[in-house]
């Protein structure tokens, strides 16, 4: 296995990547992919950094990732996603930014006692209803280093 492998895969549609690669990934960025095209990244047990840009037309997408237990940095932007499910089974989950996506539930996060203490949560422009995720934001707050959602006070 090589000590540290990155990539960035952008414009890949379909997205397939061997098992042999996906073995060997610490850190990927994927710009312009079929949601659906996420999981061949599930094998990727490795990962410790993931980042999604542009991902489109499966709002679970990241449903068949919650193999990925050593990812600590997540990025999800300008995406389809809606549902951070796969994030409440990675424990190691220590810094998430999402902008300009579909998510508006935090129950993931809360889900995962793997956040806290100086954990980074950072929210902009997402569809977050602060009502709606008010105890989820109050747990988190009490939870993690810091937390941060645009459209909420």
């Amino acid at each position: 296995m090589l000590p540290n492998v990155s990539t960035n895969i952008r414009n890949v549609v379909p997205l397939r990547i061997t098992e042999t690669v996906v073995m060997t990934l610490l850190n990927v960025m994927i710009a312009a992919a079929d949601g659906a095209a996420l999981a061949d990244l599930a094998s990727a047990t490795s990962l410790t950094s993931l980042t999604l840009q542009y991902v489109t037309g499966d709002p679970d997408a990241l449903d068949p990732l919650s193999t990925l237990t050593a990812v600590s940095y997540f990025q999800l932007y300008n995406s389809d996603i809606v549902d951070l499910g796969a994030l409440s089974s990675w424990p190691s989950l220590a810094q998430v930014n999402v902008g300009t996506s579909a998510v508006t539930d935090l129950t993931p996060l809360v889900d995962n006692p793997g956040i806290a203490g100086g954990d980074y949560l950072y929210f902009a422009a997402d569809p977050i209803d602060c009502t709606a995720q008010a105890a989820n934001i109050a747990a988190l707050k009490s939870r993690v280093g810091s937390l941060y959602i645009s459209n909420c006070p």
